[in-house]
């Protein structure tokens, strides 16, 4: 049975004391490792291992207190598929590919940070680069998803063609392949990836302390474990349970 399942929770959970509440929520909500994300996804995160009697509203009223406003707010919803939609039916068969560019130049020398989102499980990746061309985020995705998952038969990415098609021939180059693809480009304005995309950088303004922001590289990919261990709404499971079987230990 999922531990995140509703209707039924078999998983014994730590009955806390007033005391210890507001480290509880500061953790859960404001850490790095809660990502400042809403109401729903908090107490979520919480209830799998803690309890007290009106758990849910103090999540409500301490979110309120949140400086970040935006938490409260829903996420983007999902447009329409295009025409070349096609439903994954195992982990990273489809992945959607983005990426935030123009971000202050890091400490680390990076200015760009690539996105990975698979399809089925809403599993994300998120990468420093210094740069987004075709050469680079092939060798990332090389790295990141490939050595991980194996190949995925469809990449979406909302962006020019040109570059999907550049992509491509880099990749093959890299694995040393000749005039075949693994990958097939799918279009999808506005798509999963796009969602990822606005929801790290609410997360990354949080977070910065530098005046000049350049230290984003620190936390970016670190959030990639808060994304990834927040029940999603619709799948009703972490995109870490659903890829690993578990969820991770956390610190708390």
């Amino acid at each position: 049975m999922s531990p995140h399942d509703g209707t039924e929770d078999p998983v014994a959970r730590v009955v806390l004391p007033t005391t210890l509440h507001e480290v509880i929520l500061s953790h859960y909500h404001s850490r790095l490792d809660g990502g400042h994300q809403g109401v729903s996804r908090t107490f979520a995160r919480i209830r799998r291992t803690f309890y007290w009697r009106g758990l849910f509203r103090s999540v409500q009223e301490f979110v309120a207190r949140c400086p970040d406003g935006t938490t409260g707010k829903g996420e983007p919803r999902l447009h329409a598929p295009s025409p070349g939609y096609i439903i994954a039916t195992r982990p990273f068969q489809v992945v959607a590919m983005d990426f935030i560019s123009a971000l202050p130049v890091s400490y680390l020398g990076n200015s760009e940070l690539l996105v990975f989102v698979d399809l089925l499980t809403g599993f994300t990746i998120l990468k420093a680069t210094h740069s987004r061309t075709a050469k680079i985020v092939a060798e990332v995705f090389e790295e990141a998803v490939y050595r991980r998952f194996g190949a995925s038969e469809a990449l979406r990415h909302d962006r020019e063609a040109g570059f999907v098609s550049a992509f491509f021939r880099e990749f093959n180059e890299l694995m040393g392949q000749r005039q075949r693809a693994t990958l097939s480009w799918r279009p999808q304005a506005k798509g999963m990836a796009g969602r990822k995309v606005q929801t790290v950088m609410r997360a990354l303004k949080m977070y910065v302390a530098d005046p000049e922001q350049r230290d984003w590289n620190v936390y970016a990919e670190r959030l990639a474990l808060c994304l990834n261990t927040a029940v999603d709404g619709t799948r009703k499971e972490t995109p870490f349970y659903l890829v690993h079987g578990g969820d991770p230990r956390m610190t708390i």
